[in-house]
């Protein structure tokens, strides 16, 4: 399975252009769902090349990061226009230390549960950056019913080798503990599938 990294790295240029028409929707669905909670401060996990950032409200502290320094660069351009935006980006070397004792209101990461190797420990970094009482918004791909799951089966180990993400990773597979599911809903569709889903986790202990 390619990695995100190699693939972030290689066609960092294009990968805006290729992917956001396909989930931008469930980008923007997510920070609509933020400002309902009126956060501060948040954290974007896997920001890629930046698309997200124009949604942002002014008001909110933005701090986001990727670990692909092609992704980080295309980012950068994103913001020079954003002057009345508070978006910090993190250079690839400096994430893990800034972040180290740091926590957040929300901690956003779209479509990244699919692509990274250990799974579980991405999540729990995640987790470890989230306030008490604070939310986690992930776009992940949705466990499919009936017919359709058929579809994931088939062409999971087509987008494994081409794009570097798994279809057969889902929500419920994780250890949630201290944390409380508080709403899924469906998010970047397509014709009769919804490619993944919107959930909000509340950290509760």
């Amino acid at each position: 399975m390619k990695t995100n990294h190699d693939l972030y790295e290689k066609f960092s240029k294009i990968y805006e252009v290729f992917f956001k028409p396909f989930f931008i929707k469930g980008i923007v669905m997510s920070i609509k769902t933020l400002e309902n909670q009126n956060p501060k401060s948040v954290l974007e996990v896997g920001c890629g090349p930046g698309y997200s950032f124009e949604f942002y409200p002014e008001n909110l502290s933005v701090t986001a990061y990727d670990v692909s320094k092609s992704m980080v660069e295309e980012a950068k351009l994103k913001i020079k226009d954003m002057t009345l935006k508070d978006i910090k980006i993190l250079e690839v070397t400096e994430y893990q230390k800034y972040l180290e004792a740091k926590e957040f209101d929300s901690v956003l990461s779209f479509s990244v549960l699919s692509v990274v190797p250990e799974p579980q420990i991405f999540l729990n970094d995640l987790k470890k950056y989230c306030a008490k009482g604070g939310y986690l918004y992930l776009t992940v791909h949705n466990r499919r019913r009936g017919f359709k799951k058929y579809f994931d089966v088939l062409f999971d180990y087509p987008c494994r080798l081409l794009f570097g993400f798994t279809l057969l990773r889902h929500i419920e597979d994780f250890d949630w503990t201290g944390f409380e599911i508080v709403e899924t809903k469906s998010a970047n569709k397509m014709l009769f599938f919804s490619l993944n889903d919107l959930v909000v986790v509340k950290k509760i202990s």
